[in-house]
């Protein structure tokens, strides 16, 4: 059986969660690499970005199915730093930070467009971070 081939956005999408480590290496070759690479990533692209990035890499590169990437990413994040007693899922009691997004086809739909905003509103501790027609 021969493995599936990619599709050109497939690709894209691959070549694109390969950016944050391209700038790692220039900003190594440059000298320019902080104390705190991740931190200077996160800074340069957006924390939802990098989270995007994280599940659009499990799903493409370890076949994960989108739910088991969103678990990985929320519930079983949230347990591996022992936090899970307030963090990694909306429950009473818990605090409530978590993401609303805008239309899309399907859940599934989310690993696969990354480098879109997908993102209307995002609510961290209970409170609106960025407010958008959700909350309207």
């Amino acid at each position: 059986m021969k493995p599936p081939r990619l599709t050109l956005l497939q690709f894209i999408v691959h070549l694109a969660g390969w950016l944050p480590l391209a700038w790692l290496v220039f900003d190594f070759a440059t000298d320019n690499l902080t104390a705190n690479p991740i931190q200077a990533i996160e800074q340069r692209t957006g924390f939802t970005a990098v989270t995007f990035l994280v599940l659009s890499l499990a799903c493409i590169q370890l076949r994960m199915l989108p739910e088991e990437a969103i678990a990985a990413l929320t519930l079983n994040a949230a347990a591996a730093m022992r936090l899970d007693e307030e963090l990694g899922g909306l429950t009473a009691g818990k605090r409530a930070s978590f993401i609303i997004t805008k239309e899309v086809p399907s859940l599934a739909y989310l690993p696969y467009a990354f480098g879109t905003d997908h993102i209307d509103t995002v609510i961290i501790d209970g409170k609106p971070f960025r407010a958008g027609a959700a909350l309207q």
